[in-house]
């Protein structure tokens, strides 16, 4: 017996759970994507070390943090966005600093605005890291999907 299902084109269709008669669906052909409108990322960096924002050792993870952006760009896999670096700061870990650079560099009106905002630092255990909790206190939609991909490839990284 055949079964309505949704399939990836997002029009209900007859075909049973081994076929997929539908041809893919528009939005994914190359000829569209050439077409679409260019995506560009207006990135903002900022580290979240108390060290580092008082100058006693450089900050190295903001750097990095750009090359993996800029590596993962270059590799084609987001297919041809643009990466602009609008915004870059280091800040103590500091929740009062950390809300005020994050809801600045976002909010309407801001000049350059970010569209992309990555931080790194301050995830440490001590009650001085508190760069989880002023992040998620001016988070309008958290993407979980994304914090599992990063810790994921961390782990990776760490196990080599």
């Amino acid at each position: 017996m055949r079964r309505r299902r949704r399939c990836k084109s997002s029009q209900w269709c007859a075909a049973d759970a081994t076929r997929n008669t539908h041809p893919p669906p528009k939005h994914t052909t190359a000829a569209h994507r050439a077409q679409a409108t260019p995506v560009i990322i207006r990135l903002g960096v900022l580290t979240v070390s108390d060290r580092a924002s008082a100058g006693v050792y450089e900050d190295l993870g903001g750097p990095e943090v750009l090359r993996a952006v800029e590596e993962f760009l270059a590799s084609g896999a987001a297919g041809g966005v643009t990466l602009e670096l609008v915004r870059r700061a280091t800040v103590p870990d500091e929740r009062e600093a950390i809300q005020r650079i994050l809801l600045e560099w976002t909010e309407r009106g801001a000049e350059p605005r970010c569209n992309l905002l990555l931080t790194t630092g301050g995830t440490g255990l001590a009650p001085r890291d508190v760069t989880p909790e002023a992040t998620l206190a001016v988070v309008d939609r958290p993407v979980r999907a994304c914090v599992r991909a990063c810790v994921r490839a961390c782990v990776r990284a760490c196990v080599r």
